[in-house]
């Protein structure tokens, strides 16, 4: 697996993403469409395009983003190292 960072930029920025289907790290966040082949990925532009007026998806973004943000992976990491001892 990967960890989709230019994702989390996006969502720092409040942009609706549209992806492919081959980064499965992509899946299960509100704002962020996935297109199963070429032809989805045009007949979804439109819908993505329109989420950047959503006021409840931007917000959603902004929350995955800092929720991501190295800073707090930082103190996810500090708090499993602690929880070892």
């Amino acid at each position: 697996t990967t960890s989709p960072v230019k994702l989390f930029e996006y969502m720092a920025m409040g942009l609706p993403t549209l992806g492919t289907c081959d980064l499965k790290e992509c899946y299960g966040y509100n704002g962020v469409v996935i297109a199963s082949d070429d032809n989805d990925f045009v007949r979804r532009m439109p819908e993505v395009i329109g989420l950047k007026c959503d006021v409840k998806i931007r917000s959603q973004l902004l929350q995955y983003a800092q929720q991501n943000s190295w800073k707090q992976r930082a103190k996810d990491i500090d708090q499993k190292v602690s929880n070892l001892k």
